[in-house]
């Protein structure tokens, strides 16, 4: 029963951001149509014009601007917990199981968000290269949309943050309470890696929510997840924007055994016993 109780939770928690995430992006494109309709200037479509009618260019500029409804959905649904923290006279720190963490579990974080960098792009150019298939962290077009510091602040620093509170907060507590710690890291990692609804991404993403969720259940601090989610993120961004990862076989292996290695020594050093307290 408890176990059915804390997946029937998740699954409506995860309806509830799904349905808020939908609102919003439709309200987007009907901002934007207005917008064209009215000849916005802060709406630049000079990429757009070939396309003809104002629909096909809302359809077209929402599609390379994913960000801006992206963020208003996250903090719509900080919003929704905030409200519900307050009428449930619940303190933040038992719905989003943040603590304060040492510095040295802070270093340790940071050193596994490296090494996991290192690690996973090694990896999926290996993948890439077996399969003909392209796998990039942010496609070209990305930058052409958006500048470097945008990426920093929107992807690299909120976009952690949020997920990091809604996944490892909230959701992570619920299946560990139902399934016990190492169900509910395997279950919460899985639903964070389908929720980007995409398959390059649910690979780049999967071991950071793996390792994410446990070094939560570690050191009983959100705040590792977010230092590790954020570095990973930032880095990330930086090095797929000067294309960094462009190494022969045996370079990429030696970077893979640095980020396994780093891995390592992270979590090594990560300390404090399970703290995770039952929602």
């Amino acid at each position: 029963m408890k176990q059915l109780k804390a997946i029937l939770e998740c699954i409506l928690l995860l309806g509830i951001v799904y349905l808020i995430y939908e609102i919003m992006y439709f309200a987007y494109n009907y901002i934007i149509f207005y917008g064209l309709q009215q000849g916005w200037e802060l709406i630049r479509i000079e990429a757009y014009t070939h396309l003809g009618d104002i629909e096909s260019m809302t359809l077209e500029y929402v599609s390379d601007h994913p960000l801006e409804y992206t963020l208003i959905s996250w903090f719509m649904v900080a919003c929704l917990f905030l409200i519900v923290a307050v009428f449930s006279k619940q303190k933040l720190s038992q719905i989003f199981a943040v603590r304060q963490m040492s510095i040295k579990n802070s270093l340790a974080s940071m050193v596994i968000g490296i090494g996991l960098v290192f690690l996973m792009n090694g990896l999926i150019r290996f993948i890439s290269a077996a399969t003909d298939i392209e796998f990039s962290y942010l496609s070209p077009s990305t930058f052409r949309v958006y500048n470097l510091w945008f990426l920093m602040v929107a992807v690299g620093l909120l976009t952690p943050v949020f997920e990091e509170l809604f996944f490892r907060g909230v959701v992570l507590s619920r299946l560990s309470y139902g399934f016990g710690p190492f169900t509910g890291i395997l279950l919460s990692s899985v639903m964070f890696s389908l929720s980007h609804m995409n398959l390059v991404q649910s690979i780049y993403v999967f071991p950071v929510g793996l390792l994410a969720a446990f070094l939560v259940y570690k050191t009983g601090s959100i705040l590792s997840a977010i230092w590790l989610h954020t570095l990973y993120n930032i880095l990330n961004i930086y090095l797929a924007k000067i294309d960094f990862f462009q190494y022969n076989s045996v370079q990429l292996l030696i970077l893979m055994l640095i980020g396994l290695s780093l891995l390592g020594i992270g979590l090594y050093q990560s300390e404090v016993p399970n703290a995770i307290e039952n929602p």
